[in-house]
């Protein structure tokens, strides 16, 4: 009795796996069939991506308007009678202002160059410095 029990226990799993067996490929088979179509949607919006990038290039410009005609020669105007006034005098010229101090892109003043070129800063406490090559202050001993 316990054989036979113990054998329709076994006979069901197998039966059990067999189906769930069954079902994993099934999913597999779905979800090759779903990628198919996703890589198809996407090789399709591609397509149409560059279709559209390339429709945008080959537009062609709509043709300039037509030059407008010559206008047509009136008679000649009337000599004016009224008295012409003098011409306004030119605007004053702005007042020149002092020039500002070069400054760095820290707000620090340029004082000058040395003897290498390179320009010489002086910071917020009065050290004076440079920028080396590598972008960093250098400072100046006095």
């Amino acid at each position: 009795m316990k054989r036979i029990t113990t054998l329709t226990f076994v006979f069901a799993l197998l039966l059990g796996g067999m189906t769930v067996t069954a079902q994993t490929k099934e999913t597999k088979k779905e979800k090759a069939q779903k990628e198919a179509v996703d890589k198809k949607k996407e090789k399709e919006a591609k397509e149409a991506a560059k279709k559209t990038k390339t429709a945008a290039a080959q537009k062609v410009m709509p043709p300039p308007p037509p030059p407008k005609p010559a206008p047509v020669a009136k008679a000649a105007p009337k000599p004016a009678t009224a008295i012409a006034k003098p011409a306004a005098p030119p605007p004053p010229a702005p007042a020149a202002k002092p020039a500002a101090p070069a400054v760095d892109n820290t707000g620090n003043k340029v004082v000058g160059t040395d003897d290498k070129g390179r320009t010489i800063y002086e910071g917020p406490r009065g050290g004076r410095y440079y920028i080396n090559k590598n972008g960093h202050k250098e400072y100046i001993k006095h």
